[in-house]
């Protein structure tokens, strides 16, 4: 199973590299790649002081900010750099911690990380501002919805034991949470400038964390170490409704004071 599994994530990694590298060609710029260098070390710097949670005896979940700067990455420079810097963090990830068994999935999800900002960067300039805070709006409404569903019609089977009062607090903040993100955006909207760039961030931080953290991650674990796919994904979920804002005000923060360094 493992070993399909790797070769199912070499042969995406390489078709997302051709796809990635033939629309953005890469560029060897020694300023570009100093200031890229600096926030993969931010990245490795950050993550050993990320919190790990454990499930089911193994720690699967990490707490933290590695993540910002490596999202960062991909939305200053574009898909092309933020592809070859999720290699170079991979591999130093596991230079720095090595493991049993390097694992391609996680590889895929480094990567991932660091090209998909960039990516979304691009398209959105193609939308409206009201489509994109849409997007993001409809995006919360979607999480916040199934996780109020998980914890009352699966209540028996949810992967970890709540009380009646734990539970109703969990689901008053996540049907409050769409207003507080709607909330957030109103208020980035008095920025006249760079307004919409600050919700194309908060849309690469609930890309990164839906698609990679919560869907993909508990997948991998599941395959590599047996964890139930639904207990790694309720806990993901319950991380991502928390973290989403703090992680979107640290990268519009360091977004702009980048944008600002790159200038001079």
């Amino acid at each position: 199973m493992i070993l399909t599994a790797q070769i199912i994530c070499l042969a995406v990694l390489i078709g997302y590299g051709f796809i990635t590298f033939r629309k953005y060609p890469f560029r060897m710029e020694i300023k570009p790649m100093v200031q890229i260098s600096f926030l993969l070390v931010l990245a490795l710097a950050l993550s050993y002081f990320s919190l790990m949670v454990g499930v089911f005896g193994f720690p699967s979940l990490k707490i933290g900010l590695a993540q910002v700067p490596l999202i960062l990455i991909g939305s200053l420079y574009g898909p092309g750099y933020g592809f070859i810097a999720g290699l170079i963090y991979d591999v130093l990830g596991l230079i720095v911690t090595p493991t049993d068994l390097p694992f391609l999935g996680f590889t895929l999800g480094n990567v991932l990380v660091c090209s998909v900002p960039g990516w979304i960067m691009d398209c959105v300039k193609l939308s409206s501002y009201k489509k994109v805070r849409f997007g993001v709006i409809a995006a919360t409404v979607l999480m916040s919805a199934f996780l109020c569903g998980s914890m009352w019609i699966m209540k028996e089977n949810f992967p970890f034991k709540m009380t009646e009062n734990e539970r109703t607090a969990v689901t008053v903040f996540a049907c409050v949470y769409p207003f507080l993100m709607w909330a957030a955006m109103k208020i980035m909207e008095k920025h006249q400038s760079g307004q919409k760039e600050d919700i194309c961030l908060l849309l690469s931080v609930l890309a990164v964390d839906a698609v990679i953290n919560l869907f993909l991650n508990p997948l991998w674990l599941q395959i590599m170490y047996g964890i139930p796919y639904f207990a790694s994904f309720a806990l993901r979920l319950v991380k991502l409704l928390a973290v989403v804002p703090a992680d979107g005000i640290f990268v519009t923060v360091l977004y702009n004071v980048s944008k600002r360094f790159r200038r001079r």
